[in-house]
């Protein structure tokens, strides 16, 4: 951070020195903890220069020497005004692009811290810890619901004294902000505006966001977090706390599954010794419409939680961000690298700089944060793309993922790999390729499960059984041709109990 802050000093410094020799009057910038003691006797113009809601200092013109230049001061001061604005841009570009990698490093780091943890509460710990470091909040707040009683509990405090915290016992009735957030996602309290604002809020607190905890199977609870100042959460801010709200359920979910039957004291197994044992398979799925194409997915865990993970995220209405990734190992551990890369990723497509339509550029600062974070024994395959519907284009990245097939007219072709799989090396670097379809054009992603499922003389099922599924099934409908790809792998399988983590995507390009 300092070397960074050091070259962005030195840029400064070689950007006034080049306006000055070109305007031939004296430019200067003085960062902002010395504008108190700079001599302004000289000034004849300056500027106050944003790093985004922040002031980093001025940029000043001093009188020249030659008093014949007195004639172009307008066109000066027009000119270093621009070279202002520009500075100023930058600087917010960096601090954001700062701001997201530690964001993104913060976020799969937890993510992978909690797998260890033996205790939940320790999770819950360092989730209410991360949900105040990511975003300008200052405390944060964790209540647990009790269908029992039909009420909320507070559970686990970050910033804050737990004494601090109004009404530690709730009850879920009308008109309360935590039953409003479980219903609609969130609600926002603040001290000036809301009905009985302070009745819910810290003393020393003016705004509170309370959003719900749920997991499919119903709701677990609210996250609060206060600050002292009235204002409305970023959208970055807003970014972190959702995925801090997904890490939040996979835990307590873990917690409830290990409570309420054997096939979750076998998780409990996991956690403690990471011994493996074969439950039955669990499956889940969707099917989407997002600018100008059809989805289809199904994700199938030979445990309860696995490793495979299947993003389809719009990013505006001509653009969808694409991904399909499978982490190393089974279960638990899978999962949680798993989900740790699943919120990076949403906070990254939250975004608003226009990197994530660069797919080289994601796949290269999840690769390095991974290897930083994880034992070499812990990885994951990658594929990550975008799909933009204006000129029906498909840029990506692939990280030792399976490639992906494009089915045009008759032709099937494989798509290509960029490099190794995310975490294995730091230094990796790259590439990206970008495909052009037609209508009616489909891409299918899968993960090994797929292609490595084997019959009773073990032979693969392969691309070729992909092949020969879609082939039959080219006209129809996603949904479709993903209930044929699964029926042909189920057939190949049958009999031998051979079980994967499978994870299937089929994308049809609009007419």
């Amino acid at each position: 951070m300092i070397a960074q802050a050091t070259d962005t000093s030195v840029w400064i410094h070689q950007t006034c020195q080049r306006l000055a020799d070109a305007i031939g009057w004296p430019v200067r910038f003085v960062p902002r903890d010395e504008t108190d003691n700079a001599d302004e006797s000289t000034d004849c113009w300056s500027m106050k220069i944003l790093n985004g809601d922040f002031i980093a200092g001025k940029l000043k013109i001093d009188l020249p020497t030659d008093t014949r230049r007195d004639r172009a001061f307008l066109a000066v001061c027009e000119l270093a005004e621009m070279t202002g604005e520009l500075i100023g841009e930058v600087l917010t570009a960096r601090s954001t692009l700062e701001r997201r990698t530690s964001d993104v490093s913060t976020l799969v780091d937890v993510g992978l811290s909690i797998a260890n943890d033996a205790k939940p509460h320790d999770s819950l710990d360092r989730l209410l810890t991360a949900a105040v470091e990511l975003t300008y909040f200052r405390a944060a707040a964790f209540f647990l619901i009790d269908p029992a009683v039909n009420s909320v509990n507070l559970r686990g405090v970050a910033g804050i004294d737990g004494d601090s915290i109004p009404q530690t016992r709730r009850p879920l009735e009308a008109g309360t902000p935590d039953l409003t957030a479980l219903a609609n996602g969130q609600v926002l309290v603040r001290s000036d505006k809301s009905k009985n604002g302070d009745r819910w809020l810290p003393n020393e607190m003016s705004v509170g966001l309370c959003v719900a905890v749920q997991s499919e199977a119903g709701p677990l609870g609210t996250l609060w977090v206060y600050d002292r100042r009235l204002r409305m959460p970023e959208k970055r801010e807003e970014a972190a706390i959702e995925s801090i709200v997904a890490q939040l359920a996979t835990v307590l979910e873990r917690v409830v599954l290990l409570r309420e039957s054997e096939s979750q004291h076998r998780m409990q197994r996991d956690l403690q010794s990471a011994s493996e044992s074969q439950p039955d398979a669990a499956s889940s799925g969707f099917s989407k419409h997002c600018g100008g194409a059809d989805f289809a997915a199904l994700c199938a865990s030979r445990y309860e939680l696995g490793g495979d993970l299947c993003e389809v995220i719009s990013i505006d209405e001509n653009r969808t961000a694409i991904a399909v990734g499978d982490a190393s190992g089974d279960s638990v551990p899978a999962a949680m690298v798993m989900s740790a890369v699943r919120g990076s990723l949403r906070t990254l497509t939250s975004d608003s700089l226009g990197e994530i339509t660069d797919t080289a550029t994601v796949i290269q600062r999840m690769n390095r944060t991974l290897h930083q974070i994880t034992p070499a024994h812990q990885f994951m395959s990658f594929v990550y793309g975008v799909f933009d519907a204006t000129d029906n284009s498909f840029a990506y990245s692939n990280a030792g993922h399976p490639p992906p097939l494009w089915f045009s007219g008759r032709r099937c072709l494989a798509l290509e790999s960029h490099g190794l799989l995310l975490g294995v090396d730091a230094d990796t670097t790259y590439d990206h390729s970008k495909i052009h379809l037609k209508p009616n054009d489909m891409l299918v992603m899968f993960s090994d499960g797929i292609t490595e499922a084997k019959n009773a003389d073990r032979q693969l099922f392969g691309t070729e059984g992909i092949v020969r599924a879609v082939s039959g099934s080219s006209d129809c409908e996603p949904e479709e041709v993903l209930r044929a790809v699964s029926s042909h792998v189920e057939c190949h399988t049958a009999g031998t109990g051979d079980s994967d983590d499978r994870t299937l995507l089929v994308i049809r390009i609009r007419p």
